[in-house]
């Protein structure tokens, strides 16, 4: 497979087939980084490896749950490259892998709002200091 890679922090990437392998740096002053795999069609597995292509035997953190549905969390992260596979366990269509970093004062979602500004929500632009939402969690500072 040839690796493609991440180019922001939050990415939305559908994909399709029996196998793809991705490769995501996160800013140095990340805290915290995950991988997502979200879809309804078939039964895709995801692997993620630090500075090295994963394989379904070696890996830093699988997700092989019996669905399309797979989180892989980094608390705290390595400064470097992650490499993520995503792999059929079952035919898959139409699956999305995601890449997500929490860096201070972070606008993940692109609203204008940080973390440090009392953003609560920063996976959702719709959430954020200008709207008239009420935060279900404290903010982090």
């Amino acid at each position: 497979d040839p690796v493609l890679e991440f180019d922001s922090d939050l990415i939305d990437l559908p994909i399709s087939g029996s196998s793809t392998t991705l490769s995501y740096t996160p800013a140095n002053d990340a805290t915290l980084v995950w991988f997502t795999l979200e879809g309804t069609n078939g039964d895709a597995d995801l692997y993620v490896s630090y500075n090295k292509i994963p394989t379904t035997v070696t890996y830093d953190c699988g997700s092989l749950s019996a669905d399309s549905y797979e989180i892989c969390v980094f608390d705290p992260p390595k400064v470097g490259t992650y490499n993520v596979k995503v792999v059929a366990a079952v035919g898959f269509t139409d699956v999305t892998v995601r890449a997500w970093q929490h860096t201070p004062c972070a606008d993940a979602d692109g609203d204008g709002a940080t973390t440090c500004t009392g953003d609560c929500d920063d996976t959702n632009a719709q959430v954020n200091t200008d709207a008239n939402e009420v935060c279900r969690r404290a903010c982090e500072s």
